[in-house]
């Protein structure tokens, strides 16, 4: 998406957002005429392509995707998220493209348009608002912040929709309902013609024949065209001839209206004058047989063409070090090739050996391996789990932040439960943010020993733009957890941060675990990212329907059941509340704290 498209489209954004309508573009042309089958086709072909906040192109192919095309990718949280590859497209997008709102365009042609979810909530030039109950196939359904195409199915119930619904499912064909916050609306220009114009349609004619006819300018069929292509018989019909010896056969028309095979003659004697017969014999060999004038078979002559071997046949030989191999003899009298060489393990396989890998491939045993004696590792590279081992046997352990926790699981885990900051601060003031993760360690999280630290500080040396002066444990700590932590329970840090006085960009910054040792927590979420505006102060709010516990008030200590569940759909964007009530400042313990550990350790770089 070009620089002038995504500030268009931030543009159209923020107008929703204030409330504020947005108006079709002046000079575009109406969007063209299409069934409603048409519609559903454009929408079809898009299944399959990535989520792309702002994106709006893929290939189609009929009402398929075109994968000569590539998919894309998407991972993380919209609108914070990151999209790779050049196809895919929003909830927004999605509808634009298959509306061809304002006006025609193809589906490759990558541009969002000027429209976003609320846009379609009310009438346009190029579309009418209309009842939940009237919704037919191409219409679409809007909240605020979502917009989906209906196919079919109960309007007030379960029905199937097209949707492009976020980084972890792309543009789907889904099956479900929606809440009464959803309008639908109508798009303007759809055909009720009895077909297209130029399209053509066949039947069959005559025996096996096909004719057709087009749709004229006026919508309507044309007449038909004369029968081409028929077959040479009627089906079902049967045809009779004089065979052999005064014998006779039949044969019929099939279904294709072509004739059949001839049936066997009947009437006839065992055999006809002069013809011959051969059969096999010895090692695949032949013999043949000549019938004589009084339609008997003579006598059979000598096998001739046998091969080297009996079918069936079987013989061995060694191979390589430790094994044999084994040939049997083809139905065609021939040897085949030799079999795999192979043999028994040297010790039955316990003598133990390192195969040079990495991680848990290095660990082998001594096998007869095609028949030569070679070290064979014991454990096949799995996906990385979380337990402080190298499971991909790539050299590195716990990398790429695997999700999944291993048994036993590490010393140090952590997982992010929940988070509140502010939006928005005006440049030179503070606000709170507070973070709860759950220990999923199987040690226990000492008071002040596991630290949150800044990523900008720890990569690049550099101070964080979000650095709070005075507040933070250190130039590069934001915090620590005040109190113990158990594995299972759930820990929460506080702290400050501040928006620099020239600041007039967004200023995002990631903040990570920190084991005792001074090494990155890897897994399984040890981390946080907060982004603020600057600009008027402003907590995050909760969506209910993407957090369903309807509780965002952070307790200084949750049990491992109290976690929230972090997550939306479709295009919403959601977030945990900003936390209420004073609290007392622990920075004098803190900064005490944190200058005893300072002279026991370092946090280095993993």
């Amino acid at each position: 998406m070009t620089l002038l498209g995504r500030n268009i489209f931030a543009v159209a954004v923020l107008a929703v957002l204030l409330g504020l309508p947005v108006a079709p573009r002046v000079g575009h042309a109406a969007p063209p005429w299409n069934t409603r089958e048409e519609l559903i086709c454009r929408a079809a072909s898009a299944v399959g392509f990535s989520y792309y906040w702002g994106g709006s192109c893929w290939c189609q192919s009929g009402c398929s995707p075109n994968w000569s095309c590539s998919a894309g990718s998407c991972s993380g949280n919209c609108p914070s998220c990151t999209h790779t590859g050049s196809y895919g497209a929003d909830c927004s997008g999605l509808v634009n493209k298959v509306w061809q709102v304002p006006d025609a365009i193809a589906t490759t042609t990558c541009g969002h348009g000027p429209y976003v979810a609320n846009s379609f909530r009310s009438s346009t030039a190029y579309w009418n608002v209309i009842s939940r109950s009237s919704l037919q196939a191409g219409d679409v359904l809007a909240s605020t912040t979502h917009v989906v195409v209906f196919q079919s199915g109960d309007p007030w119930g379960s029905f199937w929709t097209y949707e492009a619904i976020g980084c972890a499912y792309g543009v789907i064909h889904n099956l479900r309902s929606y809440s009464s916050s959803y309008s639908a609306a109508s798009r303007i220009n759809i055909s009720t013609c009895a077909c297209s114009p130029g399209a053509t349609q066949s039947a069959s004619c005559g025996d096996c024949g096909t004719r057709s006819r087009t749709c004229n300018s006026s919508c309507q069929w044309g007449s038909w065209s004369s029968c081409t292509g028929e077959g040479v018989c009627s089906a079902g019909s049967s045809q009779t001839s004089a065979c052999g010896d005064c014998g006779t056969q039949t044969r019929w028309c099939n279904a294709s209206c072509q004739w059949g095979s001839w049936s066997s003659c009947s009437g006839e004697g065992v055999c006809s004058v002069g013809s011959s017969q051969t059969a096999a014999c010895g090692n695949c060999g032949t013999q043949s047989r000549v019938c004589s004038s009084s339609c008997q078979w003579g006598s059979w002559s000598t096998c001739a063409g046998q091969g080297v071997c009996a079918p069936g046949a079987t013989e061995s030989q060694a191979c390589c070090d430790c094994g044999s191999q084994q040939r049997t003899c083809s139905g065609s009298c021939q040897w085949n090739g030799w079999s795999a060489c192979d043999g028994p393990d040297p010790g039955g396989g316990t003598q133990v050996c390192d195969t040079g890998e990495l991680g848990i491939c290095s660990a082998g045993s001594i096998r007869c391996f095609n028949g030569c004696i070679q070290c064979v590792r014991l454990n096949d590279p799995v996906p990385e789990l979380c337990d402080n081992i190298d499971n991909n046997c790539n050299g590195l352990v716990d990398d790429g932040h695997p999700s999944q926790m291993g048994d036993p699981p590490p010393t140090y885990a952590a997982s992010l439960v929940d988070v509140s900051y502010p939006l928005a601060l005006p440049p030179g003031e503070q606000g709170d943010v507070w973070v709860a993760f759950r220990n999923q360690g199987s040690a226990t999280w000492r008071p002040n020993e596991i630290w949150l630290v800044s990523q900008t500080a720890r990569e690049e040396g550099q101070q964080s733009l979000l650095y709070a002066p005075g507040e933070w444990a250190a130039w590069d700590v934001a915090g620590m957890f005040p109190e113990e932590v158990a594995p299972g329970e759930t820990g929460v840090i506080r702290f400050k941060v501040a928006m620099t006085e020239s600041e007039t960009l967004p200023v995002s910054e990631t903040f990570q675990l920190v084991n005792p040792q001074g090494v990155l927590m890897d897994c399984p979420s040890p981390e946080m990212t907060v982004t603020i505006q600057p600009g008027q102060s402003g907590s995050e709010t909760v969506d209910p329907e993407a957090y369903p516990t309807g509780d965002q008030t952070p307790p200084e200590r949750l049990s491992s059941a109290s976690g929230t569940n972090l997550g939306g759909e479709g295009c919403s964007c959601s977030a945990a509340s900003h936390p209420s009530g004073p609290r007392t400042s622990t920075l004098p313990v803190l900064w005490l704290l944190f200058l005893l550990a300072f002279a026991r350790r370092t946090i280095r770089r993993q």
